[in-house]
């Protein structure tokens, strides 16, 4: 759990006060240095957000063409 807050960079929402956020995030870090599944819960997150980013990329470049294709 505690990779996935960090991995998902929720920790801004939570702790909108800047200070207290680095310091959490910096705690975070330290705890899931030895955790074995914080490379690999970092990872997927990475991998989800990049499809994200492409799918939403491919549909507005096809509504793009779609439209000028209609002109």
């Amino acid at each position: 759990m505690l990779s996935l807050i960090d991995a998902s960079k929720l920790l801004g929402i939570i702790y909108p006060d800047s200070k207290e956020e680095r310091s959490v995030r910096k705690q975070l870090k330290q705890a899931n240095k030895d955790l074995p599944v914080s490379k690999a819960v970092h990872d997927t997150i990475q991998a989800i957000e990049m499809s994200v980013i492409i799918a939403v990329t491919a549909a507005t470049t096809a509504s793009v063409n779609s439209s000028n294709h209609s002109n």
